[in-house]
This record gives structure tokens, sequence and C-alpha cells, in this order.
């Protein structure tokens, strides 16, 4: 709050002088009796020059009382400094050391006094502090009278009338001798009233100063000094800021409930608004920042999926408002069941998760079933009559690092699938009796099983690696890092990753084929570039924090490039960006694969800004015989260079079409020109 300024018959100026007591963490030779009885304000103390300097960097005081029982070099230093940056600080000095410096520093004026202080008395110390006052006083107006000169009194008020700002002229003693139209305008005031009255604020030149007036207007204060009928005074320049100051705790308020509405805004982005639990987004983010809840930590955690049976038939039949009734009835039957560390989340239209921490399979099914009968025996009211609600459950064990919502379905989905199968109303569980097999996935597809085998296996995903030269040199740089499914029907990865597609889990697949080929590039070691492929669904599908920790690396994350492959694009490569950006933040490199396969390639390399560009082998292959595709390079090159990316050829086969890409200025290259990967 700012101090009121009061025009009015008051206590003499030197009442609000203040004093600090510095002592030297010895026992003090002074009663505080003493100090309080020189009758000025304060005193504020401290315990040593070390805190009072830091106490004199941000309050303003008059006069501070040192006591030093000897003269340490380090303390000279500090004193000395001190009264440097405050050259107007009166000082007296408490001591029995007869040390020289101490009186190099009276001589040199930067302290008023040394009083022994194994004889001083309350008189003489009351003495010495009204001297060092006095000595301050006068050497500031001293300093005033060089600067202002002699103008006259009558040049000064002619000048200072005209002046739109408040000004008043306030003598050494504290009353007011002259005040311009301005401040009698700014205190409400007629300017005969205001003569001899008195101010109760302390002057100091050092400051601007915002007060209140009585009337309730605030003003800056600016203390300057100038000499007044051949005699020394302060002059106070006012300005209203009252309009100022209320547009700026407008502008304090209006931040802090912005503050507020933003945060209320990004809890509502991880709530579904229907039902108030988590959503996707929500589920997902808690996975991240609470992994200490999970396997991560050494826990257990245990999944359940719910889905409620023929919910269909409740919205053709009965309509979307008891639809929705129903689903905010089951969401409040889930929540009143579970202990608040556990988490619930509506993760589709009639679909649930629940992740139980620290919990068992055994444990996981109690719940699943508490929560089946207690959502079987509700009733929705209907005109009279009833109808029974039901919901399906599938349950699975979380293995560690899983925090995307498709990698724990990919798991709860095949128990969730044989509840429905086997008749509703049921609950089912994923058992894993080794990390190489699921004995409880029931699905009509050979090929679904495999699927899901590998989600559980490590060992199904293999991994090779293709060289990364630089073309200038033939050097090695860095390795692109490629999946390859089970040995057999699978292994090709368009048909790898279109079977996962087809069977929904193709982030989780696409999640596990990132993590063996994160721990292959980091056991190779050594290199400036390690480049892993992602799906644009994956990226925008995962937490991205949970994405970035898995890169971490004490090599650096600047060493890792993700891949995306433009065939890929889906829509809007837009909404790539967002996490793009994230992962570029974090000094994770991005490539934009295949450039040249499709038509959306330029909008991608505009929308995205990738670090990398890979040109497409039909762009490279027998670019040597074909003028028209050598054309066509060239001028993509020079858009890659203009957008600041670094141009990659991939499929080089041949002599002669590496030599072309030198010439065209292409950095790096990948092909069987240097052997097949491996």
């Amino acid at each position: 709050m700012a101090p009121k300024l009061q025009i009015d018959e008051l206590p003499p100026p030197e009442t609000a002088l203040r004093i600090l007591y510095v002592g030297d963490g010895e026992e003090s030779a002074l009663p505080r009796d003493w100090i309080d009885a020189v009758g000025l304000v304060g005193p504020a103390s401290v315990e040593n020059l070390e805190e009072a300097q830091e106490y004199l960097g941000r309050e303003r005081v008059d006069l501070a009382l040192v006591e030093l029982a000897e003269a340490l070099p380090s303390q000279i230093n500090i004193l000395e400094n001190l009264l440097i940056e405050i050259p107007d600080l009166a000082l007296i000095l408490l001591t029995q050391d007869e040390n020289q410096h101490f009186q190099d520093l009276v001589d040199r004026a930067l302290v008023c006094e040394v009083v022994d202080r194994s004889s001083v008395d309350i008189e003489s110390l009351t003495a010495s502090i009204h001297e060092s006052l006095h000595r301050r006083r006068t050497q500031i107006l001293d300093k005033a009278r060089s600067v202002m000169g002699n103008w006259d009194k009558i040049h000064l008020e002619s000048v200072l009338a005209t002046i739109s700002d408040g000004i008043l002229v306030v003598d050494i003693e504290g009353h007011i001798v002259f005040g311009n139209p301005g401040a009698c305008k700014l205190l409400g005031v007629n300017c005969n009233r205001l003569h001899g009255h008195q101010i109760n604020l302390p002057f100091d030149p050092r400051f601007w100063t915002e007060v209140e007036l009585e009337n309730g207007k605030a003003v800056d204060v600016r203390v300057d000094i100038l000499q007044w009928d051949g005699k020394p005074a302060w002059l106070l320049a006012m300005r209203e800021i009252t309009r100022q100051k209320q547009v700026r705790d407008e502008l304090i308020d209006l931040a802090a409930e912005l503050e507020r509405a933003n945060k209320q805004l990004a809890e509502l982005a991880f709530m579904d608004p229907l039902t108030g639990t988590l959503n996707r987004r929500g589920v997902e983010s808690r996975l991240v920042k609470d992994h200490h809840l999970g396997p991560d930590a050494g826990n257990s955690l245990v999944a359940l999926e719910i889905d409620f049976d023929d919910f269909k038939q409740v919205n053709d039949r009965l309509g979307h408002a008891v639809g929705d009734k129903t689903l905010r009835l089951i969401a409040e039957t889930l929540q009143e069941r579970l202990h608040p560390e556990e988490l619930l989340a509506r993760i589709g239209g009639d679909e649930f998760l629940v992740l139980l921490p620290r919990k068992d399979l055994a444990k996981g099914r109690l719940v699943a079933e508490k929560i089946r009968l207690a959502v079987h025996h509700l009733q929705l009211p209907l005109s009279g009559r009833s109808r029974g609600i039901t919901v399906s459950i599938g349950i699975s064990e979380i293995p560690p690092y899983t925090y995307s919502i498709e990698d724990i379905l990919s798991l709860t989905g095949p128990a969730l699938q044989r509840s429905k199968e086997e008749g509703k109303n049921r609950v089912s569980v994923q058992i894993h009796e080794t990390p190489a097999l699921s004995i409880c996935s029931h699905s009509p597809s050979e090929s679904a099983v495999d699927i899901r085998r590998l989600l559980l296996e490590d060992q199904g995903i293999r991994v090779v690696k293709q060289k990364i030269l630089s073309l200038e040199d033939d050097r090695v740089v860095g390795f692109e890092f490629l999946s390859r499914g089970p040995a057999g029907v699978f292994e090709n990865p368009l048909d790898f990753f279109r079977l996962a597609m087809e069977q929904g889990v193709l982030v989780a697949v696409d999640l596990r084929c990132m993590d063996a080929c994160i721990q292959a590039a980091r056991e190779v070691g050594g290199y400036e570039k390690y480049n892993i492929n992602l799906f644009p669904s994956t990226i925008v599908g995962s937490p991205i924090d949970f994405l970035i920790a898995k890169f971490e690396d004490e090599g650096g994350l600047s060493r890792f490039c993700i891949e995306i492959s433009e065939q890929q694009f889906l829509g809007d490569p837009s909404l790539l960006r967002g996490p793009i950006r994230a992962l570029r933040e974090a000094g994770i490199r991005v490539a934009i694969d295949d450039v040249g396969f499709g038509r959306s390639s330029m909008e991608g390399l505009i929308v995205l800004e990738p670090d990398v560009v890979k040109i497409d082998r039909k762009y490279v292959d027998g670019i040597a015989r074909n003028a028209d595709v050598r054309q066509c390079l060239s001028r993509l090159v020079k858009v890659v260079h203009a957008l600041g990316a670094d141009p990659v050829a991939e499929g080089i086969e041949s002599l002669e079409d590496l030599q072309v890409l030198r010439d065209l200025g292409v950095e790096f290259g990948q092909g069987f020109y240097w052997g097949r990967p491996e």
C-alpha cells in the first residue's frame, strides 16, 4: 500500500528518520534502551556488516550505528564499499580498535564519527547521532548549492508556476513555502492555505515514491534539492497516477483471473464434459506424470476396459438424452467404487477405462466384479417401467513403460472381446503365463494372436540398421534403424504394419518397434545420427512427454531423428505441427521421409519445417541417365536448402548416380551401393 501524504501540523521530519544498528556477533556494549532513548524511529538491527549491506540495498536509513570489536580487512572493505554506494549515509562507528583505517574513513568524510565503545554513554551517543545527522544534511545541501547555483526566488516561482505537474517547495524543517497551481489542484486546497504547513514524508533524492493523498488521489513524487530564497530546500514534483494505478490494479486482477481461467481450461482439456471423468488425453497425462504409481517404479498396475452392453439400442430406442443420463449414472457408480488414486476415464462413446495401481490380477478381478454387480443392479426409470444395465469387462496387467491408451487397450481388448463373445455381463482376464505366451487371447484370427503375442515379447521384433553416409567423403555418420516382424509370413514390415492396422493395434506395435530401435541405437554408439521411423498416428496419439522420455540418452537427444513418411500423411499435416515443435524444442530432430512420392510433399515441408528431408528413391535411382529427373531433383534440393533442412538421398545404387548427387549439393545419402541393411 502506498504511504499517505498529509498536509497538516505534524511532528518535524526528524521523527521519520530511521536508524540501523549493526552488531559484530558479540555482546553489544550498548543496552537496547539506550538506542531507543535517542528518540528516533526504529531501530532496525542486523547482526553483521554483510547483513547490513544486503539490508541497505533494499531499505532507506538515515544513520547506521556500527559496532566492530576489531578492524578485520574484510570488514573494512565492506564498510568502504557500503559508504561509497550510499555517500549521504550518516555512520557512527563504535569500536575500541584504534586502527588507522578507521581514521582514514573519517578523514575522507566516509564516516561521520568513530566512538570508543568502552566509554560511551547515553548522552554522548545522543550527541554523536545528532551531530552525524547534521553533518549529513549539511553535506547534501552543500552539494545542492553547487548544482543549483544562485537562482533567485522570483525567477524560480515564475518557472515553477508554469509547470503542469504539481510542485511543492519545502524548507529544511519540512514547512511548505511554495505551491504551484498544479499542486493546489492535486491537493484540492487554496494555494494560500498551503504556506507554513508541514509534510509528513521523509525526503530522499534517490527515490521516486508513490503516495496517496488525503483526497484519495494517487501521485508519483520525485524529490530533489534546490536553493530557495538563498536557502537550501526540498522540491517535490507530483504527477497524478490515479487512473494509471486503477488500470494497473485492474490488469493485475485480470491477470490473476486469466491465470485461474487458463488453469481451469487446462483441467477441462483433460476431462470428459459429459461424465466429469478423465478423457483419453487426461489419463495419458496422468500416466506420464504419476508413473511412480505403476510398474515403472516396481509396482503392479492392472487395467479394466469396461464396455456398455447394447448401448446402441438405448440410444436408438430411448434417445440420446437417456443415453447420456445412463453414461453419467454408470460413471458415478464406477467412481463410487474406486479409491482416490485409482483412475477412471471415458475413452469412447460407451467405453470406460479403470487403472488400478498397486494391485495384481486377483485384486483387479475383485474390483471388476464389484463394478459389474453394482452396474447390473442399476435401473433406468422410463415412464413407469425400468430397464436394466449391464457391462462387459476385460482385465490385463500393464507392463512397464506403458503410457499410451492404444497400448493398454491392445492388452485389455482380447479379454473384453471374450466377455462379449461368451454372453456379455461378465469379467474376463488376460493372463500371461510367460512373456512369450498369452493363454487367454480368444480371437477368430491366428494372425491376431501373432500380433498380440508380439506385443508381449520383445524377441518378436527384429531391428536392422542401414548406413547414413556423408556423400562428400563416403564417411558413415549414422544409421537408420528399421523394424522387421517375426520370421515368416509377417517379416516384411509392410505386411506386418498393415496387419497391426487391421487389428487396431498399430500405435502399440509402432511404440514397441520404437523401443527396440532406440535400444539398438544405444548399443551401436559413437555416431552423430540415429534415425528411427514413427507413424504420424503414433506421434499424434501418444503423450509427447512420454515420447521424448523414450529418447533420453547420456549421449544427448540431438543424436536422434524421428522419420515421418510423406506416404503416411492423412488429412491435414498441420495436426502434426504441435507435437513436432515439442520434439524439436526437446532437441530431437525431425525428418520427412519419401519426399516426392505423393502430391502433398510441399505442404508438409512448409507446415512442419523439418530438420531433414529424405528424397524418395524415384528421384535418385538412374538419375545419371535421366536429364528430366535430374532437373526435378535439382529444384527440390534448392527448396530443401531454402527451408534450412539437410537433404538425404535414398536408394543410391550406382557410382554414376552418386556423382550426380554430389554435384547437385546433396550432403547425405543411403542405399545398397554401400550394402544392404544388416
